[in-house]
């Protein structure tokens, strides 16, 4: 159990909040990647390498 600032939770659902935060952050920053190749939307080169760099990261974690 973890107890932080008076709330308690058990880990298995810290692990499943954490991959949902973690599932959704990936699909936001993909959604951004897609909307700029597809749609043409401005992104800076360098946020479109770093957020696939992320992208491969977080597919690692939630693979764990």
């Amino acid at each position: 159990m973890s107890r932080i600032h008076g709330v308690t939770i058990d880990y298995e659902t810290a692990d499943r909040i954490t991959a949902a935060t973690l599932t959704e952050y990936r699909d936001n920053l993909q959604s951004d990647i897609n909307n700029h190749l597809e749609k043409g939307t401005w992104m800076h080169p360098e946020d479109l390498a770093h957020n696939t760099k992320v992208i491969a990261a977080i597919d690692v974690v939630l693979k764990d």
